[in-house]
């Protein structure tokens, strides 16, 4: 179910700013256009500024990729 939503919203360029350094081997990234909004649980947020121990838990269809902010 996941896949077929993603794939639809595929593009070439990274949605995010600024894009993964080079640490992160991107060759076998799919970048999608920000149009879904997923409900994540996790530890916390490393200095880098990612998801430690992140848990994919849904989509949420009730919340707008807008109405997402952070709060930290």
């Amino acid at each position: 179910m996941l896949l077929a939503k993603l794939v639809p919203l595929e593009t070439s360029e990274p949605a995010v700013a600024p894009p993964p350094r080079e640490e992160v081997d991107v060759r076998e990234v799919h970048w999608v256009r920000p149009e879904l909004v997923a409900e994540v649980e996790y530890l916390e947020f490393t200095s880098q500024f990612r998801m430690r121990a992140a848990s994919f838990k849904g989509l949420r269809e009730d919340k707008a990729p807008e109405d997402c902010v952070y709060e930290g």
